[in-house]
């Protein structure tokens, strides 16, 4: 594909916070993200990324987040020292499974009711890490990816 086509993007867990930071530069090269879905997303910058990030690709761009998944609560957002870390927005939290639907959070006070920010706890969130191998009914786990035998490379 050349310059300045269109493309759709996503990543799961580091893939997604490797993601985000691919669009900013894929977009700087000429490229058109019509949109992005990334899941279970680690803190991938400080506030200045977020906010920038967040201009940048509203409308385009959805962090999608299952229950008590631990992955999203990294780095700390608040644990001895303030690193600054921020999620981008907005938030599609899924609480349970896909079939009982999502609510949509579009900034941290929100989420901190509503969404995966609810669940600040790290410790606890670890006994949880079963949420982040599963994202739209999907196990995410190297168990959940079929080996095809059968693939010729």
């Amino acid at each position: 594909f050349p310059s300045g086509s269109s493309i759709r993007t996503t990543g799961h867990s580091l893939g997604a916070s490797i993601n985000n930071l691919a669009m900013v530069d894929l977009e700087k090269e000429g490229w058109n993200i019509e949109e992005s879905y990334h899941f279970g997303t680690p803190r991938t910058g400080d506030e200045v990324f977020a906010a920038t990030f967040n201009t940048q690709f509203l409308g385009r761009n959805y962090r999608v987040t299952h229950s008590r998944d631990p992955v999203p609560q990294v780095p700390p957002a608040d644990l001895i020292v303030d690193w600054h870390f921020e999620h981008v927005d907005p938030e599609v939290f899924y609480r349970n499974s896909v079939a009982k639907g999502y609510i949509i959070c579009s900034n941290t006070a929100d989420s901190q009711v509503n969404c995966a920010e609810q669940y600040r706890d790290l410790a606890l969130d670890l006994l949880n890490v079963d949420d982040h191998l599963d994202y739209m009914g999907v196990n995410t786990s190297p168990l959940g990816c079929p080996i095809f035998d059968d693939v010729v490379v």
